[in-house]
């Protein structure tokens, strides 16, 4: 354990977590995005081929998220989610995945996609408060197993020529 780093008591499986998170994130965008995920780019994904397991990793995110937060209502999740940029959709489509409604598969994974990458903008470009980061672990492995399954289902996801 770094100096630096053992004052905040961040556990040595949340930086293991935190790792596995960041290089399948980095594995995702080059894969799906060539090479660099920003919000246009997911504007134009489209998933197809979902399969059974990807379904349930998108509910376990669903759970994770929901866990942590307490509940769907929760503003700090809500702020903590919202996608930045010109198109709201996304976040409309992610407050519906976490909502109570059912929604289609593609949407879960779509929505699941969105999720992932607000957690890596957030984890690199957001606000840190390093001391949560022990309690959001489940949220990264549950994000991080995801990501796996998403790369071994080659055709999952396709972005759309602009």
């Amino acid at each position: 354990m770094y100096k630096a780093i053992e004052n905040y008591y961040i556990q040595d499986e949340t930086i293991t977590s935190i790792g596995q998170f960041a290089v399948l994130w980095g594995m995702v965008e080059e894969k799906f995005f060539d090479k660099c995920c920003t919000s246009p780019k997911l504007a134009r994904m489209i998933v197809l081929n979902v399969s059974e397991e990807m379904i349930l990793l998108a509910d376990s995110i669903k759970k994770s998220l929901l866990a942590h937060y307490n509940s769907v209502e929760n503003r700090e999740m809500e702020e903590f989610l919202c996608l930045r940029g010109k198109d709201k959709s996304f976040s409309e489509k992610v407050r519906l995945f976490l909502g109570e409604n059912e929604i289609d598969s593609e949407s879960k994974v779509f929505s699941a996609v969105c999720v992932c990458f607000r957690i890596r903008n957030n984890l690199f470009h957001g606000e840190k408060i390093f001391w949560l980061l022990n309690a959001q672990k489940d949220i990264l492995d549950s994000c991080a197993a995801f990501m796996d399954a998403l790369l071994s289902n080659k055709a999952a996801l396709q972005i759309q020529d602009k």
